[in-house]
């Protein structure tokens, strides 16, 4: 009977242990690349933030985390997303929608987190700025011209609402000729009133002024912290 020797064995063995690494796959430490393409810069607050990541790696993919928030309110995410990932490249591109109610109008942020299938894990986070492209809604509430037929004021009284805040309102007095062309009417026939930013308010003026016929129009205007001027009139006519 053949015997095999010790040192046979173990050199049987580490042979063995050799042979078995190479059929196994092996792991890698480095981290998927990850490449936020949208949202950059400004954006337009439409109600929707347009998203678009690409992700690739050695080895492959495994999942992705995206998040979306408002600097202004830090930990207030209004937008969150996980979903799995394929291969040693893939994309994620779709529409994200704002929930109503939630003001993102400023610096927000992209937060993206990227693990592979060996479980190294890239962490990336952008700033984007989503603009206020929306003017504040201004109503008139009551208008009453009823003594301008006699030298006396016109009266208006307006609310006004705006979810970025508004800043000003206030309230000009027109005037049009008969070919239609109109003319501001300024000085003390200019009335207005600064308001510290709100969301929300109520105005009102009574102007006075030295009428003579012809058609006038009243403009009531609000504009909010982005610039954004929404504005309502009426139209009256001295006899």
């Amino acid at each position: 009977m053949k015997f095999f020797s010790i040192q046979s064995v173990l050199s049987l063995f580490a042979l063995f242990v050799v042979l078995s690494s190479c059929d196994k796959k092996q792991e890698s430490v480095t981290k998927p690349q990850v490449t936020i393409v949208s949202p950059k810069g400004a954006v337009s607050a439409d109600g929707t933030v347009a998203i678009e990541i690409s992700f690739s790696d050695d080895n492959g993919l495994q999942e992705a985390e995206v998040r979306l928030g408002n600097l202004s309110t830090p930990g207030d995410v209004y937008h969150t997303l996980q979903k799995g990932l394929n291969g040693t490249s893939d994309n994620l591109k779709y529409t994200a929608t704002i929930p109503q109610g939630v003001n993102v109008v400023g610096t927000n942020y992209i937060y993206v987190k990227c693990i592979d299938v060996d479980g190294n894990e890239t962490v990336k986070d952008e700033d984007f700025e989503i603009e206020d492209q929306t003017p504040p809604t201004v109503t008139i509430v009551n208008f009453d011209d009823n003594s301008v037929q006699n030298g006396g004021q016109v009266h208006v009284y307006y609310s006004f609402q705006d979810e970025g805040g508004v800043e000003f309102s206030g309230v000009e007095l027109w005037t049009s000729d008969a070919s239609g062309n109109s003319t501001q009417l300024v000085n003390d026939n200019y009335k207005q009133n600064y308001i510290p930013s709100q969301t929300s308010g109520q105005g009102g003026t009574s102007i006075s002024h030295n009428w003579s016929p012809g058609w006038y129009k009243l403009l009531v205007k609000a504009r909010d912290e982005s610039g954004n001027v929404g504005e309502e009139f009426r139209t009256f006519q001295v006899l």
